[in-house]
This record gives structure tokens, C-alpha cells and sequence, in this order.
């Protein structure tokens, strides 16, 4: 599936919104490592956006690297990914405060 689709299959009960797994926390990030081929990992976020009067999922933002990277370079794109997917987002009239998401730019520990 990837990381991409993993993003879009936590909000997948079609109103884009609600994540699919009760208590499932609206995720802004995903990593998959040799999910889809060995050699490669992905990294993906959320994009959300105005839809129906509403802040909804509008999609994924993603980037592939070899599956062979360091912990630190998997740091650097984890925050330029959520730079970028918190910029789209706010593009598109949802940016993540307002989707009920904090700052996010810090990695995961």
C-alpha cells in the first residue's frame, strides 16, 4: 500500500474526516520501509482542506528514498514533508491547527 495510502485509508468512511479505526489519531505522517519493494522507503502526510463547510482529508503529500537511509536524513525529511504538507494545506483552506493538529514540526522521538 505505501505510505500515501496508508495516509488515505485512516480517514477511508468517505467523508474524509473521520479517521477509519476508532481513536485513531488523524496522523500527519507515515513511513513505510520495502513495503511496496525492498530497496525503498516512503514518507507521506496529510493534506487537508475546505470542503462542504468543513476541514476535510484532501490527500497525501509523499516522497520516496532508498530503504538503506540514515536516521538522520529519515529526521530532515520527516520535517521538510510536514513543512510542505502544512503549507499545502493551508493553501487549500486547512491548515493543520485548524484540522486539530499541533505543530508538528518536531520529529518523533
Amino acid at each position: 500500500m505505501g505510505a500515501a495510502g496508508h495516509v488515505l485509508t485512516r480517514f477511508n468512511r468517505g467523508d474524509g474526516k473521520t479517521p477509519a479505526t476508532p481513536g485513531l489519531s488523524m496522523a500527519l505522517r507515515l513511513f513505510s520501509f520495502g513495503e511496496r519493494d525492498p530497496g525503498i522507503a516512503a514518507a507521506a502526510v496529510s493534506i487537508f482542506g475546505w470542503r462542504r463547510g468543513e476541514i476535510a482529508l484532501r490527500g497525501a503529500l509523499a516522497g520516496s528514498v532508498p530503504s538503506a537511509v540514515s536516521p538522520e536524513l529519515v529526521s530532515r525529511i520527516q520535517i521538510s514533508l510536514l513543512d510542505e504538507g502544512r503549507e499545502l494545506s493551508a493553501q487549500l483552506g486547512g491548515p493543520y491547527e485548524t484540522a486539530g493538529i499541533a505543530s508538528g514540526t518536531e520529529p518523533d522521538p
